[in-house]
């Protein structure tokens, strides 16, 4: 199993989800890269034609939301299934196919990220723990996962799409994959970690686990920490976790 942090900025995201016109969504989408990958292409070029297919299209002319008068005007969070499939006909799901288009999204306001063997993972953050003299019930859950926050930091209009339209999110498979903010009592562990931290929770680490090589280690918490001081330096992104299976 895989673990996976993301450092998301969750409201600029609801942003383009939410409330912004599909065409400055996508021209927002297009100049904002991203080096995660994503199935969806997020070009205005690619774009206007089709909004002139699903503005001729009986679908549209039928539509019960007279004010507007225009498809580029819909957010993407409002596109039905008729419309997606208007807009991409050689995709069979509609359903899949919104899931894809806000993973793509979701992909580009991630601000880093960091994935890892999950056994290994709270190996490391345990180790780290005992060489910081943290209390472990301070900073992990019972299954030795971070301290779950709060979620209003998740928009309300965001929920259902973080919760269960992300791809690595099966609401039907309890507890696992999984999703929620991280308490903000958790990052402390890693944001102050010094480097002399970091060797000796290596080095205890690999005692516990011969296996393990003392180098990737430590390589590993650095990039964990990393991650947690970019997560402390925004008082605007949100950390999430996640575990995935391969």
């Amino acid at each position: 199993m895989k673990t996976v942090f993301d450092v998301v900025d969750l409201l600029q995201l609801r942003e383009i989800w939410v409330r912004r016109p599909i065409v400055l969504a996508f021209s927002r989408l297009e100049q904002n890269h991203t080096a995660l990958p994503c199935e969806m292409n997020f070009s205005i070029k690619w774009l206007t034609p089709r909004l002139a297919v699903l503005r001729n299209s009986t679908a549209w002319r039928h539509n019960k939301l007279e004010q507007i008068k225009d498809p580029a005007q819909l957010p993407m969070c409002e596109l039905s299934d008729e419309y997606l499939s208007i807009l991409y006909p050689e995709v069979e799901s509609p359903a899949g196919l919104r899931q894809s288009l806000f993973q793509s999204a979701y992909n580009h306001f991630v601000i880093t990220q960091y994935q890892g063997d999950t056994t290994q993972t709270q190996g490391l953050l345990r180790a780290l723990a005992t060489a910081r003299s943290f209390v472990l019930s301070s900073c992990f859950n019972s299954d030795h996962s971070p301290l779950e926050g709060s979620n209003t930091w998740i928009p309300i209009d965001m929920v259902d799409e973080i919760r269960s339209m992300d791809g690595r999110y099966k609401i039907d498979e309890i507890n696992t994959p999984a999703t929620y903010v991280i308490s903000d009592d958790f990052w402390p562990l890693l944001v102050k970690a010094q480097a002399e931290d970091v060797e000796r929770a290596a080095a205890l680490y690999c005692q516990e686990d011969p296996s393990q090589i003392v180098g990737e280690c430590t390589q590993r918490l650095n990039n964990m920490a990393e991650l947690a001081r970019a997560w402390n330096r925004s008082p605007s992104v949100v950390g999430l976790y996640y575990q995935t299976i391969d």
